[in-house]
């Protein structure tokens, strides 16, 4: 009887798509962080000054420059997550849900003084 310790274990069924997966998330993720601090943060700073008002203190902080880094971080050890063993794919995940909620913040952050500036208008 041959001695089954001797033959390595194969990968879980399905890691390798996983892996595409979380790549693919990472690098869409990524990039939408790119054009987020390239494109569109600059052009609510340049809004926001305008107001003349004070700003809520979560969109100060989504638009200091460092914020886009951040996210672009997170996706690239989110990225790195796809290369590691199998059994650290769940962290991939869990950064591209970070990732996106971030995302998610971020939006809500820049329109909030927008949304401020709408409800203090009467009829």
């Amino acid at each position: 009887m041959p001695d089954l310790r001797a033959v390595p274990p194969s990968p879980p069924a399905g890691s390798r798509g996983a892996r595409v997966t979380i790549g693919v998330a990472h690098l869409g993720l990524a990039a939408v962080w790119l054009v987020l601090g390239v494109r569109v943060i600059p052009s609510f700073e340049d809004m926001f000054a305008d107001f003349g008002a004070s700003l809520p203190w979560l969109t100060m902080m989504v638009l200091e420059r460092g914020w886009p880094v951040v996210g672009l971080l997170v996706d690239l050890a989110g990225f790195a997550c796809a290369f590691v063993p199998p059994r650290w794919l769940w962290l991939g995940f869990a950064l591209a849900t970070v990732s996106a909620l971030l995302l998610v913040v971020t939006g809500m952050a820049l329109y909030a003084p927008i949304f401020e500036m709408a409800r203090n208008v009467g009829p």
